[in-house]
């Protein structure tokens, strides 16, 4: 009798302390796939973005853009949009060699990249958010 009860205490245990552990509770905040228990969000360091731009610091050191400027190449679009959105070259002011300034194809609904059209602002966005 008290070996079943042992037992019975340490499957308990074993269920509770996995269904726990599986599922955050309601004052468990998810960041980056990490749990922070009673952590103040506030005390979290936002990433730094010297130039507002969008991107990173780290970002835009991976890019090799300037992290002091929102536009390294000048071409009207900024290092985030041309990164995160367009696929351009930030370096580049005409990233397909066209003649066009990619800030005049994305203005004029052309892509900066190559021949071919561009998906509204809104829809490039949404995909982008959407992981597409």
């Amino acid at each position: 009798m008290i070996v079943l009860v042992i037992v019975g205490a340490l499957v308990w245990a074993f269920i509770y302390r996995g269904q726990h552990t599986a599922t955050p509770s309601a004052k468990t905040t998810i960041v980056n796939g990490a749990s922070l228990n009673n952590v103040a969000l506030e005390n979290i360091a936002p990433t730094p973005d010297a130039d507002g731009d969008g991107l990173s610091d780290a970002d835009e050191v991976a890019a090799s853009t300037d992290s002091q400027q929102a536009d390294t190449d000048t071409d009207e679009l900024t290092d985030f949009q041309e990164v995160k959105i367009y696929h351009s070259d930030p370096l580049k002011t005409d990233t397909d060699g066209d003649g066009v300034g990619d800030g005049q194809e994305v203005a004029a609904k052309t892509s900066p990249t190559g021949p071919g059209s561009l998906l509204d602002t809104k829809q490039a966005i949404q995909q982008q958010t959407n992981g597409q």
